[in-house]
């Protein structure tokens, strides 16, 4: 048996894929899976890249467009009705991150900043609402920011090591159709 140097697989590895490729065969044996990111999704099935034939042998992976979070997604509809919800999370915690980054390093500069990042989000207290971790800064303690997206932690060179990305496959029709998630890392 050939050993290769083999490591774990990391959210990194998932944001990088941009083709189809490394075609593997189906746990059945018989067929061919392709595992594709979410830049093969197309919003109608007129645009889809492939046939249905195809489509039943490709997987998809992606950053979670909607976490879940209902008290989130109430506070966003109540500030504009209108709000499209995807990604929003993410949005969100990426400006909570750096602001409680900002807070923990007592400076706005931006290489102070990115030096805190793994402080808020790591090895302190958990915290899901920016109020609640700023206050928890402010008292002194160490926190583990985990907001709406669930939970995130980046390591200290900034790489994100915890992270919950969605799975999708495509029906007959060749549209993309959420089939779970995949959690990268544990906290």
């Amino acid at each position: 048996m050939e050993h290769r140097n083999l490591r774990t697989l990391t959210s990194d590895d998932l944001y990088g894929l941009k083709l189809v490729s490394e075609p593997q065969f189906a746990p059945d044996g018989a067929s061919i899976t392709y595992v594709v990111n979410d830049a093969i999704r197309r919003p109608v099935a007129s645009a889809q890249p492939f046939g249905p034939q195809l489509a039943s042998r490709v997987i998809g992976v992606s950053p979670l467009a909607d976490a879940g979070a209902q008290q989130f997604d109430e506070a966003l509809t109540a500030l504009n009705a209108d709000a499209n919800h995807h990604f929003a999370h993410n949005a969100y915690d990426c400006l909570a991150v750096i602001a409680l980054a900002a807070q923990s390093a007592g400076s706005s500069q931006p290489r102070d900043i990115a030096s805190s990042v793994s402080a808020v989000t790591t090895s302190g207290t958990r915290c899901s609402a920016f109020v609640t971790c700023s206050t928890a800064l402010l008292d002194g303690r160490n926190i583990n920011y985990n907001g709406p997206s669930g939970n995130l932690t980046i390591d200290a060179d900034g790489n994100v090591t915890t992270a919950i990305f969605e799975r999708f496959t495509f029906d007959d029709t060749g549209r993309d159709v959420p089939d779970g998630s995949i959690t990268i890392g544990s906290d």
